[in-house]
């Protein structure tokens, strides 16, 4: 039979309780990293579906902004242009929306009257909506193509508002002059119309 020695136990006691808070300690401390552990993954699961969601919002907008036929570009609080599409490029004279990125919109094709007179930069209407935080719309406005010729346009901008201010504004505008032409073709063709009436009257 062995020999129960107390003083023995009794000395061993407090080592007996520091190894049994520290085994509780690292049970705790391990469940804590499977929980963190799993938080993390579901976080990135989470983080995944948001950027794929991005990535097809974008995917979305590139498509409908290539594939108006209005031309849209946006601007940053200083006029400089952030975005421009394909038709944008095209109806001002460029070959490429990056020859619009990153200018000064208003001296690039907005600067002049029909005269020729310069269009004071702080007279802009464009610019001035902006600033007064509301939409503008210009039936019947001028822009100027790359190779210096006018392009009568009718254009609208918005501002744009991120995080309850202003951050810039958007506009897009289209070509007047197919317009025109189409009207005048009309009014042509119901005068040659009327005369036609007229003379099977008489």
């Amino acid at each position: 039979m062995a020999h129960y020695d107390a003083d023995s136990w009794n000395g061993r006691r407090p080592l007996h309780r520091r190894v049994e808070r520290e085994r509780k300690a690292r049970h705790e401390a391990e469940a804590l990293l499977e929980k963190k552990s799993l938080e993390l993954y579901w976080t990135n699961q989470e983080l995944k579906l948001l950027a794929a969601d991005l990535t097809e919002k974008e995917e979305r907008n590139r498509v409908l902004l290539e594939s108006t036929s209005d031309g849209i570009y946006a601007v940053d609080l200083d006029g400089i242009c952030t975005i421009c599409n394909p038709s944008a490029a095209h109806l001002l004279g460029y070959d490429s929306p990056m020859e619009v990125i990153g200018k000064y919109t208003h001296s690039l094709f907005h600067h002049s009257h029909s005269d020729g007179s310069e269009y004071p930069a702080e007279e802009c209407t464009l610019l001035e909506g902006m600033k007064m935080e509301r939409e503008i719309f210009l039936e019947d406005e001028l822009f100027w193509r790359a190779d210096g010729s006018p392009l009568s346009v009718e254009c609208r901008a918005a501002p744009i508002v991120q995080n309850g201010g202003v951050v810039g504004s958007v506009v897009s505008f289209s070509d007047l002059t197919e317009r025109r032409t189409a009207e005048l073709q009309l009014r042509q063709a119901q005068k040659l119309e009327s005369i036609g009436q007229l003379a099977a009257g008489i």
